[in-house]
């Protein structure tokens, strides 16, 4: 009796995956959403290297601002 529990097969942890009764719509709607997330992942990661590029740009510009101001005022005084 305790052998038929304990050897039922399936894993706790694993859920029904241990089963081999994985239907083939279900490993191709989990490859179409990692598709689609990797898809999202890449449009974002796209979006931010743009942000910091402008960024970048933006801090540079500043520093060349603040440079120049600098300089005028030690030619002031």
């Amino acid at each position: 009796m305790k052998a038929s529990k304990a050897g039922s097969g399936r894993n706790p942890r694993r859920g029904d995956l241990s089963s081999g009764g994985d239907q083939p719509g279900d490993v191709l709607q989990l490859e179409e959403e990692i598709r689609r997330t990797a898809a999202d992942r890449d449009e974002r990661l796209k979006q931010l290297e743009d942000e910091n590029g402008k960024l970048r740009k933006l801090v540079a510009d500043l520093s060349l601002d603040k440079e120049m101001l600098q300089d005028v005022i030690r030619r002031k005084l």
